[in-house]
């Protein structure tokens, strides 16, 4: 299961006043207005013990805002970053990522750490009855 980070940003009514919902999963679309966040899920790994089954995910999601003014990047980021520690582990970031190439956008950028429980497992079962396998 994939976190719904776009639902989780739109709902910081103070991150709103910078980006006004322009959040896109994965790549803005091209000049696309600006400021704006992409975010996309970096991996996606069980959370093991040594006891049972996993009964959880780690998901790492990387979340980036793009602004023409570093400062607004800056501050839209830090915004957010403190909207989604709320919920959500921060694990790295918010850090300053340079002017992307080809906008010249300038980019901060910051991972977060997701847990979902999983559903309860149910293993199948097999039934045989007399020597066939139902």
């Amino acid at each position: 299961m994939i976190e719904n980070i776009t639902a989780l940003l739109q709902a910081d009514t103070a991150l709103a006043t910078y980006i006004e919902g322009r959040i896109y999963m994965m790549t803005a679309p091209q000049n696309a207005p600006e400021p704006f966040v992409v975010w996309q899920p970096i991996s996606n790994v069980a959370y093991n013990s040594l006891s049972d089954a996993p009964d959880s995910d780690q998901q790492r999601i990387q979340i980036d805002v793009y602004a023409a003014d570093p400062v607004i990047a800056r501050e839209a980021m830090w915004t957010a970053r403190n909207y989604v520690e709320r919920y959500h582990s921060v694990i790295d970031g918010p850090l300053a990522m340079g002017r992307d190439p080809d906008t010249l956008l300038s980019r901060y950028s910051m991972d977060c750490s997701v847990f979902h429980r999983r559903a309860p497992y149910a293993p199948a079962v097999a039934i045989v009855s007399n020597g066939v396998l139902n």
